[in-house]
Order: C-alpha cells, then structure tokens, then sequence
C-alpha cells in the first residue's frame, strides 16, 4: 500500500512473499514500514529512494549474530538522511540479546526519534556517551518493556540517565528500562555539569531496584536534579516504579 508518500511491505500479505511489489521506482518516497527479515530488508531499501526519512522495520527474528549489524550498515550508506528508525524484533532468547546492534546508526545524525523492541534486555554498553552522535534526538525508547525482565550485565545502571542529561539536550522523551541497585547520590548530581535537558516524559518501564524508602527518595531527588519538571509515566510500569514515583 503506497499513500502520501509513504510505503507499507508485509511478506505476509503476500501470496509470494519472495516476489514484493518493489520494481517500481518511487523517487519521492520518504517513510517506509516493512515487516520482513533485515537481509530482505536491504533489498528492499536499495529498490527504493535514498530520500527515505521515516523507515520502520518489524522483523520476525535474527538468523545470527551479524545480521543486524551488517544490514543497517547498508542501509545507512543508502539512506544517510534518516531522522525516524523504529525496530521491533518479535522473536529471540536472552542469550541471543548480544546480537541486537544498532550502533551503525549512530552514523545517521539527523535521527530525531529512535525506538527498538526485543523480547530479551538488550545491551547498551556507553550508549549514554554516544549520543552526542545525535544531536537532533527528540524521542529515544529503548526496549523498556521486554517480556524477559532477566536482569544482567546488559541492563545499564542510573549513570545512564546521567549521560543523556549531559549528551542529550534536546531529547524530550525516554523510555528505558534501568537497574537501580546501584545507588545514587543527589550530592553527587548536583554539582555535575549538565546541558539543562528539556526531558519533559521518562518512563522506565521495568526498571528494579532496591527497596528502602532512603533508596527511593534519593533516586527521585536526582532525576529532579536532572530533569526538572519532567512527567513520570507510571501506565504499565514495574511496581518497583509505581513505588518510586509514589514517594
């Protein structure tokens, strides 16, 4: 279905899901949504226009380790004015969470909304630190929500939120998921130097932590420090956050 400059490509609504309507040129085509693997994917964003700004990827699962990896390094280089990416990836095992890489989008600096979906948490190793690489992000969700709430290594602590009040400052949004056990100290946050962010939502989803009221009210003392006035989204939270944000 093609409408006001914009594209929508599901396999399976498709007879044939090898044989996708994409022969016909569309110079002026600007959001593309396609449920389909990555590598098809490629294909697809190659057959169309480099004048792409919207594109939404909903992707059954991935085949190994590189393939994510490796298409959206593809589909940078074919569609290097991006501003909107949304990735969701339906199916896939906490052990198969490393495979999630988006970082090849970091190179694609007009994104203004980024949101990404995986059953699993999945890393975010010094994401915080580069997202400076965006300096336009408005919107920023990042899998606050899996099915597997397993917490590991890979679910970023509170000095996350200390890298976007310091990397983002023109992010209105964030959703994330975040592991609270570490503690976090409102004497310390006030004297970091920060970019004033104008956050105006945080949700963080399933967020954990520890559960002592001390604990509770330092953490929410911070994240007013760091971004005053900011609304606290509570809809389909962890009860670790519906408490934190009732204190």
């Amino acid at each position: 279905m093609q409408k006001q400059g914009g594209l929508i490509i599901d396999p399976s609504t498709s007879r044939d899901a090898s044989r996708l309507p994409i022969q016909t040129p569309a110079p002026h085509l600007c959001a593309l949504r396609i449920s389909a693997s990555f590598l098809r994917c490629v294909d697809v964003v190659h057959t169309f226009s480099p004048t792409i700004k919207e594109l939404c990827i909903s992707c059954r699962a991935l085949s190994c380790a590189t393939e994510m990896r490796d298409a959206l390094q593809l589909i940078v280089e074919s569609c290097p004015g991006l501003n909107t990416v949304s990735i969701d990836i339906l199916h896939g095992l906490p052990e198969q969470a490393a495979w999630v890489d988006w970082s090849p989008l970091l190179r694609c600096t007009n994104i203004q909304q980024f949101s990404i979906t995986f059953p699993a948490p999945i890393s975010m190793a010094d994401l915080g630190s580069k997202l400076s690489s965006w300096p336009k992000i408005r919107a920023l969700s990042l899998n606050p929500r899996p099915a597997c709430r397993q917490f590991g290594p890979e679910v970023p602590g509170p000095d996350f939120l200390i890298n976007v009040a310091q990397a983002a400052p023109t992010l209105l949004e964030l959703h994330v998921m975040l592991d609270f056990h570490e503690r976090m100290d409102p004497h310390d946050i006030a004297v970091l130097p920060t970019w004033a962010p104008s956050l105006r939502v945080l949700d963080l989803g399933y967020s954990h932590g520890l559960h002592d009221e001390h604990t509770f009210h330092d953490i929410r003392q911070c994240i007013n420090i760091l971004f005053p006035g900011c609304y606290y989204e509570v809809q389909d939270c962890s009860r670790w956050v519906q408490r934190l944000y009732a204190t």
